[in-house]
């Protein structure tokens, strides 16, 4: 395994991607030159039914702020042992991680009371996993596409703008790379990465403030403005919510589509594989890059 060939892995994932996102704007323009009508993407998509008001997104956005507040008084007692650089390391693993674990409980908890048909009303088990597993495949490629394309954009700019910014490499990565970083603990922000924050930024973050921030947009007779505006509303609370500066473009692009196929298929389950993959893969890629460049 050499750099050359991580490389090309990522393009061919990356021009995958453009072949999917070329395919959807060709049936797109088929479909819209057939049905006028049928201009806007997200016609005819499904309806979510709820009554979240104001008081549901602030049980979700409290229990954010609760393992906020207690991740870094909590995470000594689980590892009082480590040497300092690495406690404050796992301080902030163990921060996210607790916080997407409160995301995903209290957000279940929301949704279930205050959703028409309870979660499958939120968007699980609305669908056939073989359908939303489909989709979530096509959805990454082309996640991958286009998040590649601005990451290569935003360190082209970068490069050329403020040649001297060392933009910070994100917390997983590093305690990844750190050869005194314990098993138990690689484990733990691997298994977090991958399956906690996925699962619980899509609950929070599509699933309840995307749908609440819809509720308090007016909505124009035939008109999805209410829809698009909570999609980019919350895709940029998304993007900068992330400590990675230099990835904030990419992940608010990302964010755009997880959105979008959120309200496209009524499936939250779809979000939530496609993040999956992406972490899944970035934690691939960086392990394959440590192990064997």
């Amino acid at each position: 395994m050499t750099k050359t060939t991580l490389e090309t892995i990522d393009w061919v994932l990356i021009a995958a991607g453009g072949l999917v996102i070329l395919a959807a704007a060709v049936r797109w323009r088929l479909n819209s030159s057939l049905h006028p009508g049928r201009r806007d993407f997200l016609r005819h998509s499904p309806l979510r039914a709820n009554s979240l008001g104001l008081m549901g997104p602030w049980v979700c956005i409290a229990g954010t702020l609760l393992g906020i507040s207690a991740g870094p008084m909590l995470a000594p007692w689980f590892a009082a042992s480590l040497p300092p650089d690495l406690l404050k390391s796992w301080q902030s693993l163990f921060t996210t991680e607790l916080t997407a674990v409160f995301n995903t409980i209290l957000g279940l908890l929301v949704a279930g009371a205050m959703f028409a048909r309870g979660l499958k009303g939120f968007g699980i088990g609305r669908r056939k996993l073989g359908y939303e597993l489909a989709v979530a495949l096509a959805g990454w490629l082309a996640a991958l596409c286009l998040t590649g394309v601005i990451v290569f954009a935003t360190e082209a700019f970068l490069r050329h703008y403020r040649p001297d910014y060392h933009p910070p490499e994100h917390g997983v990565f590093l305690a990844l790379k750190d050869p005194a970083t314990p098993t138990w603990m690689r484990v733990f922000t691997i298994t977090g990465t991958l399956l906690l924050v996925p699962i619980g930024e899509e609950v929070l973050f599509r699933g309840i403030l995307q749908t609440a921030i819809q509720r308090l947009i007016p909505v124009r007779y035939g008109s999805f403005q209410h829809r698009w505006a909570s999609i980019i509303i919350v895709s940029a609370l998304f993007g900068f919510f992330h400590s990675t500066p230099q990835f904030i473009p990419a992940l608010i692009a990302l964010a755009i589509l997880l959105g979008y196929l959120y309200e496209r298929t009524g499936s939250l389950v779809v979000p939530i594989i496609i993040h999956i993959l992406f972490n899944g893969k970035s934690l691939l890629f960086d392990y394959l890059a440590r192990t064997y460049l």
